[in-house]
């Protein structure tokens, strides 16, 4: 039977997870039906749980087997000079075997940690870099602060437009220079990233207006999108993404 995990689907769980086992990463997709976010949060629980991710699946998910038992030593025998029979002596108890990681981790209180809350946490926007407006107010205030206006068009369902948010706007380095000269607006645009010419909005009704203006002005194919304006003149100076 063919395997339902593809190239793509092993490279965004290798990105995510930061793991180089594609043996163990295709055996963890599998088990789940090729489910990607299941996968990842499969993962990132066993990793909390104190696991070695970095062996094949089968060898993570098996129940660990109680190490054997030393033989028991033959009992000592007690000399007792005064001519009573020998006895035996007591012979101290074997350790109990070690409890299975998710007996040890039930016994800590730790809890398992849900998809929703691992990806949503890995793929956050960054709130403390955004402006949230019209596009006529973001112009005004990146003049004000003289600043150059940047655009992010993105869209939920696309994953690309997620690693923007962990690999470049959550980069800290990029965020520090992005907060000194940048005013950055991001819109969202449900398209998915496909090539209708009619973008979508979400969110509130200012950013719908200014994803409307944004689309009528400055045309754009696919998400994720970046441009960067001159907010004095309305010029729009670079472009970065696939319509660069």
């Amino acid at each position: 039977m063919a395997s339902a995990v593809n190239e793509e689907l092993l490279a965004q769980f290798l990105s995510i997870t930061g793991s180089e086992d594609e043996a163990y990463a295709v055996s963890l997709l599998e088990s789940h039906n090729a489910d990607l976010e299941t996968a990842v949060a499969t993962h990132f629980s066993i990793v909390e749980a104190g696991g070695s991710p970095g062996v094949t699946a089968q060898a993570t998910f098996s129940r660990p087997s109680p190490p054997h038992s030393p033989r028991p030593r033959p009992a000592a025998q007690v000399v007792d000079l005064t001519g009573s029979p020998p006895r035996a002596a007591a012979v101290p108890p074997s350790p109990p075997p070690p409890a299975p990681i998710a007996s040890r981790t039930r016994s800590t209180g730790r809890t398992r940690p849900t998809t929703t809350r691992d990806l949503s946490t890995l793929f956050a926007p960054p709130t403390a870099l955004l402006f949230h407006g019209s596009l006529p107010a973001a112009m005004s205030t990146a003049t004000s602060q003289r600043k150059w206006l940047l655009v992010n068009v993105q869209s939920p369902s696309d994953f690309r437009s997620n690693l923007l948010n962990r690999d470049v706007w959550g980069n800290p380095t990029i965020a520090a220079l992005v907060s000194a000269h940048f005013l950055l607006v991001q819109l969202s645009d449900d398209r998915g990233g496909s090539a209708t010419p009619f973008a979508v909005g979400t969110g509130s009704a200012a950013e719908r207006e200014a994803l409307q203006r944004y689309t009528a002005y400055y045309p754009y194919t696919r998400v994720p999108h970046v441009g960067v304006l001159d907010p004095r003149t309305g010029e729009r100076l670079a472009v970065f993404g696939e319509d660069a």
